[in-house]
């Protein structure tokens, strides 16, 4: 679901060359259903692919767990030994009818069926959603409805089944199959002083920290150290991320590049480049994904490697953890690592600290050491174990809060669905996606690379450019009525009417502007972060996002 891992090495696929291992997959015989405004790479090799209006994902989810439970396709085996809530699912998804899901996300109704019946023939399978959903209005839903179809259809390890990565450079993974024990996702901990938003799974709300930088008042964040992130290109509202920044009494980033948030911090630390560090792979294992390897690595692999490089002579580059323990040193602070205290006047190096990571590794650190170019540690007597005796949590997809915020989306006009109004039309949905070769802002600094991608096109559909006018080249302006930004038309029959697919984390601050073609332009300027957001995590309308295009009289000039 809005998802392309060919291109992104992200989302369902193992990121380890995905295109390969999608194509060894379908030869196996796996079926690919595809949902995504855009007709994608890996919608080029689907079976079944739906090109809904942006925004959509929850009411396509939803009519496809409808068909589901309506034609009695759900393990209903699994669901009656591990699954709760499913009476109040079936009810939550029965305005969700194959019309008017084909209504209302302008799909073929018939081909929503198809790919309900696909998906649920299968023995095993898997459910993601990329980036475009996620961000778009009610990603913890579209998440949530994903988790709900991966349970009906039973789509988890059962007893006795290998464990596909039982880890390697940290602790032994335990698998039993049994629902964990249920923990609150969102409203605990820590409240914020706006929004009445607090903390969550993921963690605090990173969208509402410019309100929290710029409210004044006791509690007001007044120091930022970003470490390798550029708020000014990837935040959301990016006028008042700007202003946030610009607010800071200190802002300060460790950063190898001279990005738009470097250019206004108080200071600017370079760190050594990853090749110029010993690196370990056990961070991939800490990302493995639910019920099949969807993120992090698909085997039990593992490898050390120290640097391979040496900084230019003469540079004053240090490791990023450095500046915690200088700062630690010199402020009189404590450390706590990998849960050990640390003396932060003690002598440390990296392989200390690697050390301290690894110390309940399933294979240890030295053993790994002893395969430099990396090994797959297997062990296939690392299987599923049983469910506990008497125990008695199940996997809950009858979420009361998420059956209300589906009943509200079942309550939408449907020619309102996405936040419009008759007094603001909007003509276009702007959605996110991704380039080759370029991850968020990061890429952009090579030349090679730059060259290939000079700037983030606004890709529309050939009959829209048309009809509005415009041809490849052409400097429009996008506004969603807070801010504007502007684009380089490229005619691309992959999108859909009424799209324009643009990549986000490109751009600068307003006064670069003009230099579209060669810096791009920054879409989350576009989102107001305050105004249509998730009550779960903070996040705004950050792509589906409505939108009017016009073409931009502006003479541009180069840098």
């Amino acid at each position: 679901v809005g998802a392309n891992p060919t291109v992104s090495m992200w989302g369902g696929i193992p990121q380890y060359n995905p295109a390969k291992r999608l194509r060894d997959a379908k030869a196996r015989g796996m079926r690919l259903v595809v949902i995504d405004p855009r007709r994608t790479e890996a919608a080029a090799v689907a079976d079944v692919f739906l090109q809904p209006k942006p925004g959509e994902d929850p009411t396509v989810l939803a009519g496809i767990l409808r068909v589901i439970l309506t034609e009695g396709r759900h393990d209903a085996a699994f669901c009656a030994g591990d699954v709760e809530g499913l009476d109040a699912l079936r009810a939550a998804v029965e305005p969700f009818t194959p019309e008017y899901v084909a209504l209302r996300a302008d799909i073929d109704a018939d081909e929503l069926v198809r790919a309900a019946r696909v998906f649920s023939a299968g023995r095993v399978g898997s459910v993601t959603a990329g980036t475009g959903p996620n961000m778009a209005r009610r990603g913890t839903l579209t998440e949530y409805l994903v988790a709900c179809l991966q349970t009906v259809c039973g789509r988890w390890l059962r007893a006795g089944e290998p464990v596909p990565n039982p880890y390697v450079l940290v602790a032994q993974r335990v698998a039993k199959a049994q629902a964990d024990q249920r923990t609150p996702a969102w409203g605990f901990g820590e409240r914020l002083r706006i929004r009445d938003l607090g903390d969550n799974a993921g963690g605090l709300p990173t969208a509402a920290l410019p309100d929290e930088i710029l409210t004044e008042g006791e509690g007001r964040v007044r120091a930022l150290v970003c470490l390798g992130g550029n708020p000014v290109a990837a935040w959301p509202d990016q006028l008042k991320a700007i202003e946030a920044m610009e607010a800071l009494d200190l802002l300060v980033t460790l950063d190898m590049k001279w990005s738009a948030t470097a250019k206004l911090a108080d200071y600017v630390i370079a760190p050594k480049l990853g090749l110029e560090c010993d690196g370990i792979t056990m961070p991939n294992e800490t990302i493995w994904g639910y019920g099949a390897a969807t993120t992090g690595y698909p085997a039990p692999y593992a490898q050390w490697h120290g640097a391979v490089s040496a900084p230019p002579e003469g540079s004053e580059v240090i490791e990023e953890w450095e500046l915690f323990v200088g700062l630690a040193q010199r402020m009189g602070l404590g450390l706590r690592f990998a849960g050990v205290e640390l003396d932060p006047h003690a002598s440390l190096t990296t392989d200390d600290l690697h050390q301290l990571l690894c110390r309940k590794a399933r294979i240890p650190l030295d053993e790994v050491k002893r395969h430099p170019h990396g090994k797959i540690f297997d062990d296939p007597s690392i299987v599923v174990q049983p469910k506990d005796e008497g125990w008695t949590h199940r996997l809950q997809v009858g979420d009361e809060h998420m059956m209300a915020e589906l009943a509200d989306v079942a309550a939408e006009p449907i020619l309102a669905h996405a936040g419009l109004r008759a007094d603001e039309p909007y003509t276009h949905r702007l959605v996110s996606r991704r380039l080759p070769d370029v991850y968020n802002s990061n890429g952009l600094e090579m030349a090679s690379l730059r060259r290939r991608h000079p700037t983030n096109p606004a890709y529309m559909n050939p009959d829209d450019c048309a009809e509005l006018g415009f041809a490849d080249g052409d400097i429009i302006e996008i506004d969603s009525g807070h801010a504007q930004i502007l684009g380089v038309v490229e005619a691309a029959p992959d999108v859909r009417r009424g799209v324009i697919s643009m990549a986000h984390g490109w751009g600068d601050v307003p006064k670069w502007d003009a230099e579209v073609r060669t810096i791009g332009a920054n879409t989350g300027r576009l989102t107001a972060n305050d105004r249509d957001f998730d009550r779960v995590t903070g996040l705004p309308l950050m792509s589906a996002i409505p939108v009017n295009v016009r073409r931009s009289d502006l003479n541009l000039v180069a840098r």
